[in-house]
């Protein structure tokens, strides 16, 4: 899979870098039958491994901390039942998560 044309060459290197980790396919393109939702396709995390990621990891381009709290909502909206499903996908060195938002959720009558 090429990497769009809009990216710099950079940001090119790097797309083609972690598409090389899954074999080459490209995780937008991933077809929702060769992925599971079994608990055992799921990589080991926790909400605080997500949360250090989005908080204090540091950018690849801008060399500061990402500093995120407000994705950490994103446990929230899980837990209110605003996620509708969830995939994982499975390669040699790494798993795919794909997730199903409701997109009417602040129509629903769940609110938290």
């Amino acid at each position: 899979m090429n990497a769009p044309a809009c990216f710099t060459e950079r940001a090119k290197a790097r797309y083609e870098d972690k598409i090389a980790i899954l074999d080459g396919v490209c995780p937008y393109e991933l077809d929702l039958a060769d992925c599971s939702r079994e608990r055992e396709a799921f990589p080991p995390v926790s909400v605080w491994h997500v949360g250090t990621y989005l908080v204090y990891t540091v950018c690849h381009y801008t060399a500061t901390q990402f500093d995120n709290f407000r994705a950490l909502l994103s446990f929230r909206s899980f837990y209110c039942g605003w996620i509708k499903d969830a995939w994982a996908k499975k390669f040699d060195k790494a798993i795919v998560v794909v997730g199903e938002v409701s997109c009417d959720f602040a129509l629903s009558s769940i609110y938290c």
